[in-house]
């Protein structure tokens, strides 16, 4: 819970610089590949155009920024990392696995900043994240012919909520009013998995390679929704009954057409 606190105050600070400063993206993903390598990374990118309202150089804009994301984003990995080695109570296999397969890196590139922190294995994730962070509550949802099993998860912008309890966004649209607009700030949203039998309420879906991946565009109207991931399967009951009703309903037909049949032979 301690990490998801700092990756939601980075993403705060990151909304503060930008909306004084324009037109931005920001972006948040988690990426699975077929070898259970997770990768998280955010991703800013700043628009020229934006820095005529800023008192500031691109590249210091840039710089500001990666460090942002080196002191909310990775040093936290990097402190657990020296707590697992210092703590005494781990197993030098454990803490060569916790030192050796997570990797934190920022760069700038271009107008972007990435910032990527990488488990290369689920084992280090697990480690590094308290299961009630990765593993949902499941509801079951009962259909008249298809049950849904539903994974909700919070929308990561959702979270970001001031001393106020407004979100960000709203504060920052009533502090600012109609100087700057919203729209220059765009956040998004993704999820990347090999596992192709996950469906969501994501806005696009699509499957690259046997990845598929979930996208969301979030913005101030639809700030409090829950990101949904499901995975369905035959309500038994329903289909066994509609098969019943069909094969009476043959049945009845064949029946009706050889008493038809036999009737015209008779005439």
């Amino acid at each position: 819970m301690i990490k998801r606190k700092s990756i939601l105050s980075l993403i705060m600070l990151l909304f503060c610089t930008i909306m004084l400063c324009g037109c931005a993206n920001v972006d948040y993903s988690r990426f699975i590949d077929k070898d259970g390598k997770t990768t998280d990374r955010i991703v800013v990118e700043i628009d020229d155009a934006a820095l005529k309202y800023c008192n500031i150089s691109k590249q210091d804009l840039l710089r500001n920024i990666k460090e942002d994301l080196d002191n909310y984003y990775c040093q936290p990995v990097e402190d657990f990392q020296r707590m697992y080695r210092l703590s005494g109570r781990y197993t030098t296999e454990q803490i060569a696995m916790v030192l050796e397969e997570i990797h934190t890196n920022v760069e700038i590139i271009g107008n972007k900043v990435v910032c990527d922190v990488v488990f290369d294995t689920g084992r280090a994730f697990r480690a590094y994240y308290p299961p009630t962070d990765y593993v949902p509550d499941v509801e079951f949802r009962e259909g008249t012919f298809i049950n849904k099993y539903v994974q909700s998860s919070t929308n990561v912008y959702a979270a970001l909520k001031t001393d106020t309890l407004k979100s960000i966004i709203n504060k920052y649209r009533a502090f600012f009013g109609n100087k700057y607009n919203l729209e220059d700030v765009k956040f998004t949203q993704e999820y990347a998995s090999p596992d192709t039998q996950i469906h969501s309420n994501a806005d696009s879906v699509q499957t690259v390679q046997g990845i598929k991946m979930h996208y969301w565009e979030i913005s101030a109207s639809n700030l409090d929704f829950q990101l949904e991931f499901y995975t369905v399967s035959p309500h038994t009951s329903s289909w066994y009954i509609l098969a019943l009703i069909i094969t009476l309903i043959i049945t009845v037909l064949v029946w009706v057409m050889i008493v038809k049949k036999k009737s015209n032979k008779e005439e």
